[in-house]
């Protein structure tokens, strides 16, 4: 449509209006309404969003609804009455608002003074009645979102009259709509009948009468400045209102005449007497009126096109086409006009008329009609002449047509542009029959050309109506009048190309239309050449019987036969045979005459020959006129069909001219182009000169798709394109500013820009092309804005241009150059500010621009904002691909201008791109905003987009949710939640208010209007309810007049949306797999923002039944899918499920408050039953891996790439140049790749054996071709270089970058890896091989190219589904170890912990329900899913892993993990032979997967390094299920196998344990825990020590052990050695694997390097006690003694450490810590003595003693529980505090558990810590005294657990010494500790671990000091006994520490 009006925003419905009474039509007083005073008010409906929904329903192709067709129904009378329906100010409507109530639409309203006063004030300015004026009122504040104002002021009375004139002009395009769509057009059905009802009755209702009376009342001049008084502001609105209004009812008109009614005469004279005197004879009185107010141009444009269509109107009226089809036969339908009284009137009144280009088309279309009628007709006025009519035509000529042709409203592609051409081009076509100017050869130049130029405008930018010409040329009575104008110009060609080349290129509309030109030129049945000189004449030509032939004279005329063999000149390199006749005709005096041969000829070959011809003159001299206009022509023709048909350009250059051109001439069509562009860039002084350098340029860059290296080579080397990078194209810049500047048209720029898109679009490169990217970012970009402009528009095409470059700028591609050109020109985006504004310039009209723009009218703007909204469009999708290469690079001044601030402070470009997300009626970049937010969302990490966006940029966001929600649009859906997903990750704050959006605050509302009545009456609702919303009708009365109320906007968030959409799980899979993992993945996202966005989540999980149950439908796959994405759509759905539901599960159990939700475990639970799981895996992997696809692939792109080579070699060797690549970079890097065979040795030798170049390259292809992975490569040279090529990667040429989506990543589909349609354009493919006219010739390399795509997709499809299959057995995995959280063991600091028990009889885990049995059979089926997959891979490529092979290790961990611990916790065991198969096949399938990848030193290879880790960890619990069963006779020979089968993976294992399995440090301390202990699990139970040692008498096991450094990855690899070690010295097998691996040096080593370090550092505290325990457990173990190196070793190491191990049995302060060190440090000395004790004795007996002195004094001490005062034992870490928080977990109340308990109740800083205590403290007996806490607790068992070591330390000597004895005193305190604690009921029954654990220490202590207490005294005589050897009595010992 060519007219245009902003879009509302949410309005209120459209409603039926109520039938009324017509208002008078006289218009005086108010000249857009009557005046007259009506009885009542009529209702008005809402035009505009009637409209849009009228237009919308059209554009989707939709069935209109039940609710729009009800309104439109109802809507029909005020639309056929063409605004009518507002009347003018009534006394009573006044009467009512001052009364403070009216009557509209059946009810009665309340209105306030205030809003009274105003709509009354703002009726007398818009002479409209009261009451509608107040309903406008209303709805124009809620439109605009306006206060409700106190009195009317200017802008409410502007926005008023704005509201009111759009309602107008939506009544008329209402209208429009409904012609618009014919009744062919109409769908089938209750739709097409319903538009039709629609139509009928409006044209019932006096539609064309009530247009007329509108028309009549504009042009007459009443409504031309407004109401009487108006100011002149308000006048010039009103003026620019009539002007719109007159041409959108004349497009009304025209199209009810063109396809609806047929025009009565009486109608027609009245038509054409108004618009003659209101048109056609002065400019329209309002476009005078406006004059003064706008802009000349803008004046005149409305006026040309108010003319335009005035006669676009009566000719269509007069109905000539009817008229022709009565005269040939194809119609017998009655024409209105032909009676005699009808044509004498028409004709009367148009012989008064001027004959000047206003009337001329209507002149020349009458004078036509009256031409065709017969004479003698009975219709035909008597004495009628129609001569002067004719004589009005002559003086009028086609120029009057030509001129109708120039407006504004006749250019573009609009489908209504097209009905009026379709008019026009029937009037021209019946002129030319009508007035005998054929044929073309008696026409003179000037007419000619007049003619072909009015086809050439008739005809632009119009496929349609080519191809209707095309279609019925030979058959069709219209078109053969312009079928015989193109056989006339055929009978002069060659010798006269131009007018059969100018007739082509206009008939070369369109692809169809192009292939149809082409086909027609190809195949001339003739050819035209001179007369010969007199000499040839007279001996070469013979005469027909009734031929004429002068030879003197050199005429001829009739039939003539060549004699002999004549060439010409015009057919340079052809001839006409001997015998062949021709037909000499004459051309007129001016002309010399031809001779029309009966030669077939390729006029094609003659054409590019001719070029080649004038291109070589041109450059040597000045052309002649008609040289240059013969070049131009040609050059037309060119270029109009290689743009339109570019198939075709590989045949043209494939054309070869060489043998009919001089040598030097260019042989074929792009060496002549580009010689064609030196001669017309000679020169660009005048537009025809630019405009014909443009042409060439436009024909180059069609061709430049098909050979761009040539293009690049030749075309960039002329002057106009020359430069270099950094420095500009000197030739474009003096050419913009001297030529293109000065006339405001670019058409040269275009040109340039075009071909510069298009090079880079198919590889260009090179620094030529890398000048022109600088030339157009640098120049273009930043200047084109403040260019000069004949048409506004162009500047937005011109940037659009600009704007694609850059797109194919940043468009992933192969090649240096293209990464080089991006990160360029990505620089320049970042840092220059001028080129960044410049390239993102149209963003600065947001979409409230675009309305006011819309809103302005007439067609020049119309078009503007139609390529203003098509720049936007390219702006939008570049962004995504711009923000994604910038990466980390993201900022500077491309991120300022994008997020935080543009130019002067103006909003940043996010906000207008929100703005066009709530502007649908911006259709080209509508459904772009929102894809380019997403990677805004993704990168906009520093600067916050709630910050960026304000309230109002997320209510249009909202918006356009809502609207393609509403339409199911799933596409839009998809881009939604990619959005939703990246704000979620990266901008929580800011998307929580697109989830939920947060209610607005309240605010007092007037009354709504009310709702429609049964007659129909209009509502207007306040709140932005459905626009189309159906309306019940009532017939109660009136009700009470409501009040003012306050009302609270809400808008429905993106979760609701979201869970509505969601209602139909399976309806969505079906019809968009990807949008609905995409919204689970939006889901998934949202569950891992917890807590930041619980909130949102808590909004749904209120649904709890209904939303679990949805989630749980989108885990099962379907039974079958359609296609390969869908498939992997499908998967990814039910990975985000999983994930959500690992997330909720993991939520669930830590749950301690019991907030879990019942619903979603008995889901999950009911998910989990049985064999689901196995059942689902099975179904997730039935599909074929990609890895063997990929392989083939890879060996098929080798081939293919050296097929390519080969090809291209022998091109290059052979003379004939063809086009074989139409993509440079691919081209170059193949001409790489051959230069590197060619020159290798192999390469040499075959050429000094005589092959050529194109023969070894022949012979490589070929034997490239036969290979397959299994093929044996022998050393013959070609083999050589087939390995060769291989190792150079050839394939990575056909491998190009696969294409981004909105969200950064490659989509599931055919280019999911790679982009696998590049190659097929690359090599010269066409989209279809078969064409109904002709068919371009695919190129050499396209039946290759065709297979390597089909390859490339199909391997591409393969790997979507296999990568879904990873994400989804990796969520898989994730939901299982969340839902088995408390039953799975725990790795921490390298030690499974297995998790407690619980004891309440509750579910521990959600997976309580899959029995042992179904976790058994789970492990089977997931290990042998795990072979069959690595199988798979191994069969493409040895040592390859898949990410899936990786993803189902990680699950055979879980699983076998899962199954292991059932077996473990079965009570009572089972026998082990029942579980020997899930153990054998898991130790089978580790083996198998590990040990082929696996070096003879144990490290994995690079591809296998991750699945170290997992597969030991299943191997590790495979055998520990086998050890938890009941070991038998029956398990000896298993276990044998079992070991025999874990034997090829020592090796690794050893070198996991040591640390390098070739993961990272992350997982580099869990694969050596696990690996140290499985060595120790296969020495314990699978195989014999002495075999193991063999084997690991090779490989170190151990990792580096160090002191804490505070890297905690560093650290905890220590850490976790440390307690590996400690668990395996607890065995005999583990103490001889350690021993064997030097473990006692490394660590002593360690506890030396600790003891240097930082002593207050917990962490290295805690390394150097797990060192020292772990060396103790060591130097105790009975093989330790055999080994006498580790005891010297031992007893260094003691003496190194005296020191500080002295200074731990004497801490400072009680601490669990300090404890900790005394317990190791006592334990060492025991585990020391007990073994190396003579050793230790003979090295160092001074340090033995000292370490006995001081375990004698610690116990000494510790005989003295301080009971009374308590011991303090402050708390120095958060674990203290967190155990100090807990009651004591045993029953023991006694000696130190009291003293600690009242110690620890003490909390004065300034107490002693150890001693009496304070005064005032807290002292209880022992018996009624309650013990402390857990702490306390632990710090007492800590105490003794520290004096058992030291007792046994003491105790393990032969005898004691005086200098160590303890006394008898000390030893009985020891005992009676442990006899009093005993009291307790410790030792009868202990109730926990805790307990048991404490009565071991006391049986210990108990033992240890009875066995010290027998030592001394059969070692000693007591030096305090009496005579009689009696014990003196105890005295109190004294504290070591004071």
């Amino acid at each position: 449509m060519s007219f245009a009006f902003g879009a509302p925003a949410p309005a209120p419905a459209p409603a039926p209006s109520a039938p009324s009474a017509p208002a008078p039509s006289a218009l005086a007083a108010a000249p857009l309404a009557p005046t007259s005073t009506a009885t009542a008010t009529a209702t008005l409906p809402n035009a505009r969003a009637l409209f849009y929904a009228l237009d919308e329903t059209v554009q989707r192709g939709d069935v209109v609804d039940d609710a729009t067709t009800s309104t439109l129904e109802d809507a029909l009378e005020h639309v056929a009455r063409a605004c009518e329906t507002y009347g003018p100010t009534r006394a009573a409507s006044a009467e009512a608002l001052r009364g403070g109530s009216v009557e509209y639409g059946g009810k009665t309203l309340r209105v306030s003074a205030t809003t009274a006063k105003v709509a009354t004030e703002c009726a007398r300015r818009l002479r409209l009645d009261e009451t509608q004026t107040y309903v406008l009122l209303r709805r124009a504040l809620d439109e605009s979102e306006m206060p409700r104002p106190s009195e009317a002021t200017e802008e409410v009375v502007r926005e008023v009259m704005r509201f009111y004139f759009r309602e107008r002009l939506g009544t008329i395009k209402c209208a429009h709509a409904l012609l618009s769509r014919t009744s062919g057009d109409a769908s089938s059905g209750a739709d097409g009948d319903a538009w039709e009802r629609a139509v009928t009755k409006m044209l019932d209702l006096g539609f064309e009468e009530n247009v007329w009376r509108a028309l009549d009342r504009h042009m007459s001049g009443a409504s031309a400045s407004g109401p009487e008084g108006a100011s002149p502001e308000d006048a010039a609105a009103w003026a620019g209102q009539t002007l719109e209004e007159t041409v959108a009812l004349l497009e009304v008109l025209f199209l009810l005449y063109y396809n609806r009614v047929k025009c009565k005469p009486e109608m027609f004279m009245k038509l054409a007497r108004m618009f003659e005197k209101g048109a056609l004879r002065r400019a329209p009185a309002a476009a005078i009126e406006l004059e003064s107010h706008a802009p000349q141009a803008h004046v005149n444009a409305f006026t040309e096109d108010i003319r335009a269509l005035c006669n676009v109107t009566l000719i269509a009226a007069m109905d000539l086409e009817n008229l022709v089809d009565r005269f040939s036969g194809k119609s017998l339908n009655a024409h209105g006009f032909l009676e005699a009284t009808v044509l004498k009137s028409i004709t009367e009144m148009m012989e008064k008329w001027q004959s000047d280009a206003a009337h001329g088309p209507t002149l020349l279309a009458w004078s036509t009609f009256l031409t065709l009628l017969p004479v003698d007709a009975e219709y035909m006025p008597g004495g009628f002449s129609i001569e002067i009519m004719t004589q009005k035509a002559n003086e009028c000529g086609l120029s009057a047509l030509s001129h109708l042709l120039d407006a504004e409203q006749l250019r573009g592609e609009d489908a209504t542009v097209t009905l009026h051409k379709s008019v026009l081009k029937n009037m021209f076509s019946t002129i030319l029959a009508a007035y005998d100017m054929l044929p073309v050869h008696r026409l003179p130049t000037h007419d000619l050309n007049q003619i072909l130029s009015v086809l050439r405008k008739l005809l632009a930018h119009q496929p349609v109506l080519c191809e209707q010409f095309w279609g019925g040329a030979r058959e069709d009575g219209q078109e053969a009048p312009l079928f015989a104008l193109l056989e006339g110009c055929r009978e002069r060609f060659p010798y006269d190309s131009a007018p059969l080349l100018r007739v082509l290129a206009a008939f070369s509309e369109g692809h169809r239309a192009a292939e149809c030109a082409l086909a027609y030129i190809a195949q001339l049945p003739t050819v035209a050449l001179p007369v010969p000189s007199p000499d040839i004449m007279q001996q070469g030509l013979k005469p027909s019987e009734d031929a004429v032939m002068d030879v003197e004279s050199g005429f001829a005329s009739g039939s003539v036969t060549a004699i002999h063999r004549l060439t010409s000149p015009y057919i340079p390199g052809g001839f006409i045979e001997a015998g062949m006749s021709g037909l000499a005709i004459d051309m007129g005096t001016q002309t010399t005459p031809l001779i029309v041969w009966a030669a077939p000829a390729d006029g094609l070959h003659l054409c590019l020959t001719r070029l080649s011809l004038l291109a070589s003159a041109g450059l040597s001299r000045e052309l002649t006129t008609s040289e240059s206009d013969e070049l131009d022509a040609t050059t037309l023709f060119l270029s109009k069909v290689l743009t339109h048909a570019p198939s075709f350009a590989r045949p043209m250059l494939s054309c070869d001219v060489s043998e009919s051109v001089p040598k030097g001439s260019p042989t074929d069509i792009l060496t002549g182009l580009s010689l064609a562009l030196h001669v017309r860039s000679k020169s660009l002084h005048t537009e025809q000169s630019i405009q014909s350098t443009a042409t060439v340029l436009q024909a180059l860059s069609a061709l430049a798709a098909a050979e761009p290296t040539r293009t690049v080579a030749e075309v960039l080397e002329a002057p106009l394109l020359s430069g270099t990078p950094g420095t500009g194209v000197p030739g474009l810049i003096r050419a913009i500013r001297d030529s293109e500047s000065r006339l405001g048209e670019y058409p040269l720029t275009l040109a340039v820009l075009s071909l510069v898109e298009t090079l880079l679009q198919h590889g260009g490169l090179g620094d030529k092309l890398e000048a022109l990217v600088d030339h157009v970012l640098q120049e273009i970009a930043v200047r084109h804005v403040q260019w000069r402009y004949r048409h506004k528009a162009e500047k937005w095409i011109v940037h659009a241009a600009v704007q694609r470059i850059i797109y194919q700028i940043f468009t992933p591609r192969h090649g240096d150059f293209a990464i080089r050109l991006r990160d360029k020109v990505l620089s320049y985006l970042i840092n220059d500010k001028a080129i960044c504004f410049g390239s993102f310039a149209p963003l600065v009209y947001d979409a409230a621009s675009l309305r006011k723009l819309h809103e302005e009218g007439g067609a020049p703007r119309t078009e503007e904002v139609t390529a203003l909204e098509e720049a936007i469009a390219t702006v939008l999708r570049s962004i995504p691909l711009i923000v994604y290469h910038a990466g980390d690079n993201f900022g500077g001044v491309l991120e300022r201008m994008l997020l935080i601030e543009t130019s002067n402070n103006g909003a940043p470009f996010a906000s207008s791109i929100a703005s066009y997300a709530g502007y649908p009626y911006a259709a080209a970049c509508f459904p772009l905003a929102l894809p380019a937010l997403v990677p805004l969302c993704a990168a906009a990490n520093a600067v916050p987009m709630a910050a960026t966006l304000d309230r109002q940029d997320r209510a249009e966001i909202l918006s356009s949710m809502q609207h393609m929600f509403k339409h199911a649009d799933l596409d839009a859906v998809c881009d939604i939640a990619d959005l939703l997903s990246a704000g979620i990750a990266n901008q929580p704050e800011w998307v929580a208010t697109l989830l939920v959006p947060e209610k607005e605050p309240e605010e007092e509302r007037p009354a709504s209007l009310p709702a429609p009545t049964a007659s129909g009456a209009l509502a207007a609702p306040t709140t932005p309810t459905n626009a189309l919303a159906p309306t019940t009708p009532t017939t109660q009365p009136p009700p009470t007049p409501p009040l003012p109320t306050k009302t609270k906007k809400t808008v429905e968030g993106a979760l609701a949306l979201v869970w509505d959409i969601l209602e139909d799980t399976t309806k969505i899979r079906s019809q968009s797999p990807r949008c609905l993992a995409a919204l689970l993945r939006m889901l998934d996202a949202l569950w891992r923002r917890q807590p930041l966005l619980i909130e949102s989540i808590q909004t749904l999980k209120v649904k709890d039944v209904e939303l679990w149950k949805r989630l749980a439908t989108c885990v099962d796959q379907p039974e079958k899918e359609v296609t390969p994405p869908a498939v992997a759509h499908s998967l990814s759905a039910a990975s985000s499920v999983l994930s959500l539901f690992a997330i909720e599960a993991e939520s669930s159990m830590n749950a301690l408050d019991g907030t879990s939700s019942a619903t979603f475990n008995a889901q999950v639970r009911e998910w989990c039953a049985n064999s689901r799981i196995s059942s689902w895996i099975d179904t997730c992997l039935s599909h074929e891996s990609c890895a063997l696809s990929r392989q083939k692939t890879q060996f098929a792109a080798q081939a293919f790439v050296l097929q390519c080579i080969s090809v291209l070699e022998r091109e290059d060797m052979s003379a004939k140049r063809s086009p074989l690549m139409a993509d440079a970079t691919l081209q170059w890097m193949c001409g790489k790749i051959r230069d590197a065979l060619l020159s290798h040795a192999s390469a040499k030798d075959l050429r000094a054996s005589g092959a050529s170049n194109v023969a070894i390259l022949e012979a490589v292809a070929r034997e490239a071709a036969t290979q397959s992975p299994s093929s044996i490569m022998s050393a013959d040279a070609v083999h050589r270089l087939v390995q060769a090529a291989r190792d150079m990667h050839v394939e990575a040429v056909a491998f190009a970058p696969a294409p981004l989506s909105v969200a950064g990543t490659a989509e599931y589909g055919e280019s999911y890896l790679y982009d696998s349609y590049w190659i097929r354009v690359a090599t010269g493919c066409v989209g279809s091989n078969a064409d109904d006219q002709w068919g371009a010739p695919e190129g050499a390399l396209a039946d290759m190219g065709r297979a390597m795509s089909a390859q490339l997709a199909e391997t591409c499809l393969l790997s979507s589904i296999t990568d879904a299959q990873s994400s989804a057995i990796c969520s898989l995995s994730s939901f299982i170890a969340a839902a088995a959280f408390g039953e799975l063991p725990k790795m921490h600091a390298g030690v499974f912990t297995q998790p407690a028990s619980t004891t309440t009889g509750a579910p521990k885990t959600l997976l309580d329900g899959l029995s042992r049995d179904s976790r058994r059979d789970l492990v089977l089926n997931v290990a042998e899913r795990l072979q069959k997959i690595i199988v798979t891979d191994s069969a493409s490529m040895p040592s390859y892993v898949s990410p899936l092979a990786n993803e189902m290790a990680t699950l055979l961990s879980v699983v076998t993990q899962l199954w292991s611990v059932s077996v473990s916790s079965a009570s009572p065991q089972t026998p082990a032979e029942n579980d020997f198969e899930p153990v054998q096949r898991v130790i089978l399938v580790v083996s198998t997967v590990l040990a082929p990848r696996t070096s003879a030193s144990g490290s994995p290879s690079r591809e296998a390094a991750s699945l170290v880790n997992p597969l030991l960890t299943a191997m590790l619990f495979a055998i520990r299920a086998w050890r938890a069963g009941m070991q038998s006779a029956k398990t000896v020979q298993p276990s044998y196998e079992l070991g025999q089968s874990a034997l090829p993976l020592i090796p690794l294992i050893c070198q996991a344990a040591a640390g390098d399995s070739g993961t990272n440090n992350a997982k580099a301390s869990t694969t050596s825990s696990v690996a140290l202990m499985l060595l120790a699990d296969i020495a314990s139970d699978l195989l014999p020590t002495s075999a193991l040692l063999q084997v690991l008498s090779t490989y170190k096991i151990m990792p580096a052990l160090r002191p804490a450094t505070g890297d905690d990855d560093v650290d905890s690899v220590t850490i976790a050695a440390l307690n590996t070690c400690l668990s395996l010295s607890k065995s005999d097998q583990g103490a001889e694997i350690l021993l064997a691996s030097d473990t006692v040096r490394l660590l002593a080593i360690l506890c030396v390097e600790s003891n240097k370090a930082e002593r207050h550092n917990t962490t290295n505290h805690d390394i150097y006690c797990s060192a020292l325990r772990v060396t103790a457990m060591l130097a105790g173990s009975p093989l330790a003694v055999h080994s006498v190196d580790v005891g010297a070793d031992l007893v260094r190491f003691c003496a190194a450490l005296e020191a500080r191990m002295l200074a731990a049995l004497a801490p400072k302060e009680i601490t669990l810590a300090t404890l900790k060190e005394v317990e190791v440090t006592a334990l060492f000395f025991s585990r020391l003595a007990s073994t190396f004790g003579a050793q230790w004795q003979v090295s160092s007996p001074e340090g033995q003693m000292r370490c006995r002195v001081a375990c004698v004094s610690f116990l000494r001490w510790f005989a003295a529980p301080q009971v009374v005062g308590g011991l303090r034992c402050p708390r120095k870490t958060r674990a203290d505090e967190t155990l100090a928080a807990k009651p004591p977990a045993t029953r023991a109340t006694q000696a130190w558990f009291q003293a600690t308990a009242r110690g620890d109740s003490v909390r004065e800083p300034t107490s002693p810590l150890i001693g009496t205590a304070p005064h005032g403290s807290p002292i209880a007996d022992a018996s009624t005294r309650k013990t402390g806490n857990a702490y306390s607790e632990a710090v007492a068992v800590a105490l003794y657990r520290a004096a058992r070591a030291a007792c046994d330390f003491l105790a393990v000597f032969p005898r004691a010494v005086d200098q160590a004895a303890l006394g008898f005193d000390v030893t009985a305190s020891l005992r009676d500790q442990c006899d009093a604690l005993s009291c307790d009921d410790l030792t009868s029954s202990p109730a926990n671990a805790d307990e048991s654990a404490l009565v071991a220490a006391l049986d210990g202590l108990k033992s240890a000091a009875s066995k010290i207490e027998r030592l001394e005294a059969s070692s000693l005589k007591p030096s305090d006994a009496r005579a009689d050897g009696s014990p003196r009595p105890r005295v109190a010992a004294s504290s070591p520490f004071a």
